[in-house]
C-alpha cells in the first residue's frame, strides 16, 4: 500500500475512532445527568402588565409567549420550570423615567403574596439610553420593557431571571449574560452560578442561599473576576456575599473598587452603607444613605436600613419614620413591621410593638424576631402565658437568639422559680455576650436569690455594656446596701441619677439611705425630687411617710401611706409602715389586718410574724400569739425572751 493510501486509511480510521469516542463520552454525560438529575423544581410567578403594555394588540399572547420561552430555557438547562399563578394590570407611575424606578413603583403596588416572583411588563417611555430590563439577587422582582420582537423579549426575561439566581453582566461572546448583544447560549461560569443557586430561597428577608454554599458562591466570583474582564457585576456580588459572610473591610473594598467607576451606583452606597453599620461605623452608614436617597428615594431598603442605623444610634422616632416610608413603599415588608415592632418594645408602648410585630407575622408566621419581640411586649402587659408561647416558638424557628431567652428568664422571676430565671439569663448571654438587659436581670435575680457578690458582678457587666443604664446603676446601690457598703451605695444611686436626671426612683432610694444613716436633710430633699418628678412612685410617698414618722406627724405619715395604697395596693411595704404605725399607735385591730396582708404579699417576713404575737398577746389570744412567736423563731426572728417567757404562762395557764 502506497504511504498516501496508508495516511489516509489511518485518518479515516481514527476519525471514525473519534467519533466512537465522542458518542460514548456523550451518551456516559446524558445518562450521568439523567441518573444525578434532580426532581424539576416550579417557581410560582405572578405577571403584572401596566396600562401601556395594554395598549398593544395581543399584549396576552406577547406575553404568554415570551414567559414559555424562557420558561423551557431553564427547564432544559437547569431543571426549572415557571408556573403563573395570576395576571393582573398594574397602573404604572407615568412620571417615572428609567426601569429602576418603574420596579420601586411595581414593588409597591403589587404584592408577592403566595408567589415567588413577581415579572413585569411595561411599555412606559423611558430615557434613551435606558436598559430594557431589571432584576436584584437579593429580591424577587423583574423588569421587562415592550420590544419589537418577541424572541428579544424572550432572551430579555431570560437574562434578567439569572440575575435573580446570581449571575452577572459578562464581556463574554454569545452569553445570555453579555453585556453588549447577548446570545442565546448559558455560558459556562452562567451555568455554574445558575445551578449553585437552583435552590434559592424566594422569602424576601432570608438570604437566597443556603449557608453551606456561600463560599463555593464567592469562589466562582473570584475566579472570574480573576480573567480581568472589567465586569463590574462581580464586585457587587462579592460584597453582598462579604457582608453575610462577615467580612465587612473585604465588602467595602468591592463596593470602592466598584464606586471608582460607578459613583453614582444606588446599589453599591446601599451595600457600603450595610457594611459600614454592621462594623458599628454608624455615621458613615448614614452618610452612604443619604447619598442614596439624594439619588433615589423610592427603594424600600434604602429607608429600611437607615431606620436600622438610626435606631442604633439611639434615634428611635427619626427610625421610627424611615421604617414606615419602607413599608409605604413596600406594603409586604415584613422586616420594617418587625423593627417597628422593637422599637415601640423599647419604648415601653406594648400596644403598637404588638401591632406591628403581628402585622409582620402576618406576612411571614415564621419571622423568628417579631415573635420574640411579640413575647417582650406580652411581658409588659402581664400575658405571661401568651408571652412564654411566642417566645418558645422564636427559639424553635432560631436557637441562637437571645433575646427570648431573657423574656423567659423574665417570666420565671415573675414566677419566683429564680433558678430556671438565671439559667435562660446564662444562656441569653452565652448567645449573645454584647447584651446589657440579660446582665441587668441576671443581677435582679441573684439579688432576689441572696446572691450579692453575683448581683454586683452582673450589674456592673451590664454598666460596661450599656455606660447610661440607669437601671443598673439604681440596682447596683441596692445590693450594696445588702452588703453594707453604703458610700459604694450613694455613689451608685447618683450615677443613676447623673444619667437619667428625672430617675424618680434613684432620688427614693438615695433619701431611704440618707434616712437610714441619719441625714435627715438629705433625705427630706431626695424624697422631694422623688415626689416631684413621680407622684405615683409608692416608694417615694412611702418614704415621706417614713419621714413624717421621724417627725412624729403620724396624721401625716398615715396621709403617705394611704396614697401609696391607693396607688398599689399589694405593695407590701406599704402595708408594713402601716402596720407598724397602728403597732406604734396601740391600734391592734387595724395594724393586725396590715400585717397579715403582708405575710399573704411576702410569707417570709419573720418581724410581721413576731408583731402578730405580740397583737394577738394584747387581744389575750394566747394560743394564736404562741403559734405566730414560734413561726417567728424558726424564720430567724430575734424574739424578746421576757415576752416568750409570760408568753409560755399565759399558754399553759
Amino acid at each position: 500500500m502506497a504511504p498516501a493510501t496508508r495516511d489516509l486509511s489511518f485518518r479515516i480510521a481514527w476519525r471514525a475512532l473519534l467519533k466512537i469516542i465522542v458518542a460514548t463520552s456523550l451518551l456516559l454525560i446524558s445518562l450521568s445527568s439523567f441518573i444525578a438529575q434532580p426532581p424539576l423544581r416550579t417557581i410560582n410567578i405572578r405577571i403584572a402588565f401596566d396600562e401601556e403594555f395594554q395598549f398593544n394588540k395581543q399584549w396576552n399572547v406577547t406575553i404568554k409567549h415570551v414567559i414559555n420561552a424562557s420558561s423551557r430555557k431553564f427547564k432544559n438547562h437547569f431543571g426549572i420550570r415557571f408556573n403563573v399563578i395570576a395576571l393582573e394590570p398594574w397602573k404604572s407611575d407615568n412620571s417615572l423615567l428609567s426601569i429602576y424606578d418603574l420596579i420601586n413603583d411595581l414593588r409597591k403596588k403589587v404584592l408577592l403574596s403566595d408567589s415567588d416572583i413577581v415579572i413585569g411588563f411595561t411599555d412606559q417611555r423611558t430615557r434613551k439610553e435606558d436598559i430594557v430590563g431589571a432584576a436584584l439577587y437579593l429580591n424577587n422582582y423583574v423588569m421587562v420593557k415592550k420590544m419589537n420582537s418577541k424572541r428579544l423579549m424572550s432572551l430579555a426575561l431570560s437574562h434578567e431571571l439569572c440575575h435573580l439566581f446570581g449571575a452577572v453582566d459578562l464581556n463574554e461572546k454569545e452569553s445570555i449574560m453579555a453585556l453588549k448583544n447577548p446570545g442565546q447560549d448559558f455560558d459556562m461560569f452562567t451555568t455554574r452560578i445558575v445551578l449553585l443557586n437552583r435552590n434559592r430561597k424566594f422569602i424576601p428577608h432570608i438570604f437566597p442561599l443556603e449557608k453551606d454554599k456561600w463560599d463555593e458562591a464567592v469562589n466562582l466570583y473570584k475566579d472570574r473576576k480573576r480573567l480581568g474582564r472589567k465586569e463590574v457585576d462581580l464586585n457587587i456580588m462579592l460584597a453582598i456575599f462579604y457582608i453575610e459572610k462577615k467580612e465587612y473591610d473585604l465588602a467595602i473594598a468591592e463596593c470602592l473598587e466598584f464606586a471608582a467607576l460607578h459613583p453614582n451606583s444606588v446599589e453599591i452606597h446601599n451595600l457600603l452603607g450595610i457594611a459600614y453599620r454592621r462594623k458599628g461605623e454608624l455615621e458613615r452608614a448614614i452618610e452612604q444613605y443619604k447619598k442614596v436617597l439624594n439619588l433615589e428615594s423610592g427603594i424600600p431598603e434604602l429607608h429600611y436600613n437607615m431606620g436600622i442605623a438610626l435606631t442604633e444610634l439611639g434615634r428611635l422616632e427619626e427610625a421610627i419614620e424611615e421604617f414606615k416610608r419602607a413599608i409605604e413603599l413596600n406594603p409586604d415588608y415584613a422586616k420594617a413591621f418587625s423593627n417597628l415592632a422593637y422599637i415601640y418594645l423599647n419604648l415601653e408602648n406594648p400596644d403598637l410593638a404588638i401591632h406591628f410585630a403581628r402585622k409582620a407575622l402576618a406576612i411571614y408566621p415564621e419571622m423568628a424576631k417579631a415573635l420574640s419581640t411579640l413575647g417582650g411586649a406580652l411581658i409588659l402587659m402581664n400575658d405571661l402565658e401568651e408571652a412564654e408561647f411566642a417566645s418558645i416558638q422564636a427559639l424553635r424557628l432560631n436557637p441562637s437568639l437571645s433575646i427570648p431567652h431573657n423574656i423567659l428568664g423574665t417570666i420565671h422571676m415573675r414566677r419566683n422559680n429564680l433558678d430556671r430565671a438565671i439559667a435562660e439569663y446564662q444562656t441569653a448571654l452565652a448567645n449573645n455576650p454584647q447584651f446589657p438587659e440579660a446582665y441587668y436581670n441576671l443581677g435582679r435575680a441573684y439579688l432576689m436569690k441572696g446572691l450579692t457578690n453575683s448581683a454586683i458582678a452582673a450589674f456592673l457587666g451590664a454598666i460596661d455594656l450599656k455606660p447610661d443604664y440607669a437601671k443598673a446603676y439604681s440596682n447596683l446601690g441596692s445590693a450594696y446596701i445588702k452588703k453594707g457598703l453604703i458610700q459604694e451605695a450613694i455613689r451608685a444611686f447618683q450615677m443613676a441619677i447623673e444619667v437619667k436626671p428625672d430617675y424618680a426612683l434613684a432620688y427614693s432610694n438615695l433619701g431611704y439611705i440618707y434616712l437610714d444613716t441619719g441625714i435627715l436633710e438629705k433625705a427630706k430633699s431626695s424624697a422631694a425630687k422623688a415626689v416631684e418628678l413621680d407622684s405615683s412612685l409608692p416608694e417615694a410617698l412611702n418614704l415621706m411617710g417614713l419621714l413624717y414618722e421621724r417627725e412624729e406627724n403620724f396624721s401625716n405619715a398615715l396621709v403617705e401611706y394611704r396614697k401609696a395604697l391607693n396607688i398599689n395596693p399589694e405593695n407590701f411595704k406599704t402595708h408594713q409602715n402601716l402596720a407598724n404605725l397602728y403597732f406604734k399607735k396601740t391600734l391592734f385591730d387595724q395594724s393586725e389586718y396590715h400585717y397579715k396582708k403582708v405575710l399573704e404579699l411576702k410569707p417570709d417576713s419573720p418581724s410581721a410574724y413576731n408583731n402578730l404575737a405580740v397583737i394577738f398577746f394584747h387581744q389575750k389570744n394566747y394560743l394564736s400569739a404562741w403559734a405566730y412567736l414560734k413561726t417567728a423563731e424558726r424564720m430567724g426572728a430575734k424574739v424578746h425572751p421576757g415576752f416568750k417567757e409570760e408568753l409560755r404562762k399565759k399558754v399553759q395557764d
